[in-house]
């Protein structure tokens, strides 16, 4: 169908049938909206008023993936963040774009596993949205519309409807399953494994809820929007900064982040629960910066030096991770009636698990605080 929508000019393609192999068949039921002519906003207001009818849903993987997963019989696996390869030249509106679309791709392809109970679909789709969250920082005066906040907002909302499920996931692996091996017999574990079991079948009904309710299904189209034809894309105002080499912009970015974490850390041991953690999220953002910009500054010795970081950035947010989860622990234990009475027993914090965190974090810090710029 061709549809003009206010001079633009739009492709609208229905697509019924089915993916099909030997053994298994799967449906398709697809609309494509194509932009022929006119403005990309467009495109989004006419996907609105077809979803106010049907309830459709974001989608990013073509017919062909669908295929070679169908054919391979796979069940749905997490999808982690594909590499992103930005030249240096490009401006900070392409990058901001380009790194958008790659974020938002890793939570739309994860929803499918997070629905089904899979664990690891659910922590990409986390780190999807952490990802896109610390894009908006990176370009936060590049992307300063009046729709930042509310997307800001929508993101947080997301990734806090998906928290309860995940703490419970990290519990999972790191306490109950090793513990299993030593407490398999004991009547106290027993207790505490059937109460875990019904919280976190519960976090995850209400997990699921939420990526199916219509709030999350106009938030990615909002999200999608915003990336592709927000007001920052058309604000005079910001024109200078869009227009900005996103080398250009990488090089401050990185050199103020490298400069901040090295100032927050330089007493790390002293650090407050709440402070560390503000230090845990400077560490990340950077982190996830690092990885966005990793093609903007090419050459082989600016290659070392940024895996060097990369390495002591992802230790540090670790240990730092490692230490607020010790911290929900003991918030764990407070509350230990929720799962079992004998919980405080099982998962209590060891005094010597908060030394040896505390130790590697600051090994950590240290060695990226001696890494030289590979941002020239």
């Amino acid at each position: 169908y061709n549809v003009e929508s206010n001079g633009s000019e739009i492709e609208i393609a229905v697509d019924r049938g089915e993916i099909g192999t030997v053994e298994r068949r799967s449906p398709v039921h697809e609309v494509e909206l194509e932009l022929r002519k006119g403005d990309p906003a467009e495109l989004f207001a006419v996907a609105r008023r077809l979803s106010a009818s049907v309830p459709l849903r974001l989608a990013v993987k073509t017919k062909a993936e669908r295929g070679y997963e169908l054919a391979m019989g796979a069940a749905p696996e997490a999808e982690k963040a594909t590499r992103l390869y930005l030249d240096g030249g490009l401006s900070c509106r392409q990058a901001f774009r380009a790194i958008g679309q790659n974020c938002l791709r890793q939570i739309v392809v994860n929803e499918r596993g997070m629905c089904a109970g899979d664990a690891s679909s659910l922590h990409q789709m986390r780190i999807g949205l952490r990802r896109i969250r610390a894009a908006i920082v990176a370009f936060e005066k590049v992307v300063a519309d009046s729709e930042q906040e509310r997307i800001q907002a929508e993101l947080k909302w997301i990734t806090n409807e998906l928290g309860p499920a995940r703490d419970l996931d990290v519990i999972e692996v790191d306490i109950l399953k090793p513990m299993s091996a030593t407490h398999g017999g004991d009547g106290r574990y027993a207790e505490t494994r059937r109460a875990f079991d019904e919280a976190r079948a519960k976090a995850y009904r209400s997990a699921i809820g939420s990526v199916r309710s219509d709030r999350f299904r106009t938030a990615l189209l909002d999200i999608a929007e915003w990336i592709e034809a927000g007001p920052w894309t058309r604000d005079k105002d910001l024109r200078k900064r869009r227009d900005e080499k996103v080398a250009d912009h990488a090089a401050k970015l990185l050199s103020c982040g490298r400069k901040r974490i090295r100032e927050d850390g330089a007493e790390l041991r002293a650090l407050s629960t709440k402070k560390r953690h503000k230090l845990r999220i400077r560490a990340k953002n950077l982190r996830y910066a690092v990885e966005f910009f990793a093609g903007v500054f090419p050459g082989e010795e600016n290659a070392k030096r940024r895996e060097v970081a990369l390495t002591a950035l992802k230790e540090l947010q670790d240990q730092l991770g490692a230490l607020n989860d010790l911290a929900q622990r003991e918030a764990l234990v407070a509350n230990g009636h929720n799962l079992g009475h004998h919980v405080d027993v099982l998962l209590a914090p060891k005094e010597t698990d908060l030394g040896q965190l505390l130790d590697r974090a600051q090994k950590a810090y240290a060695d990226f605080a001696a890494v030289k710029s590979f941002w020239k």
